[in-house]
């Protein structure tokens, strides 16, 4: 396992690392790959893990929805942005949106990130300061997609009867 797997670097990110590192590497702009190099962890994890008794605790004095998700979590054994995931689907399934849309087209609970976005700047702000974004391009890679269609006026009247021979 490659140093940013472990630590907890999202796969696509150390695919990533690794190939721009093997094309320094073949072109003899650094002398080998350090995203394969494997590291050992030093330091130990210090979070416990949860107890049946704890758990419990946390759970009564939860409110409904989270409680709900405390169970999903205990039976389906999903990390918390699957179980996000699976209530949204099933919610918009019951909604019975987005008819006719495929499945690889329909938005799910991350898209509401970027329809935010789209709506602070609707309504004239930043939305980059929000969503914590420190370029303006990542912001705007967020917008894109959500332009609202700006209508013009025009007005058809080339005479083409040389070709048509109609006036």
């Amino acid at each position: 396992m490659c140093y940013c797997r472990q630590e907890g670097w999202p796969k696509p990110h150390c695919v990533f690392l690794v190939d721009i590192f093997n094309h320094a590497a073949s072109k003899d702009l650094c002398p080998d790959n350090p995203a394969t190099v494997v590291i050992k962890r030093i330091e130990k994890k210090q979070r416990k893990r949860h107890t049946a008794e704890g758990l419990r605790a946390i759970r009564e004095v939860s409110p409904v929805w989270l409680q709900n998700a405390i169970d999903i979590a205990l039976i389906t054994a999903q990390r918390r942005n699957d179980i996000l995931d699976m209530a949204f689907q099933a919610a918009r399934k019951e909604a019975g949106c987005y008819a006719g849309w495929s499945d690889a087209e329909l938005p799910g609970f991350h898209e509401i990130r970027a329809f935010s976005l789209h709506l602070y700047k609707k309504a004239g702000k930043d939305g980059q300061k929000i969503a914590g974004h420190a370029s303006s391009g990542m912001t705007k890679n967020y917008q894109k997609d959500h332009d609202e269609i700006i209508w013009s006026e025009a007005n058809p009247d080339l005479d083409i009867s040389e070709i048509s021979g109609k006036f």
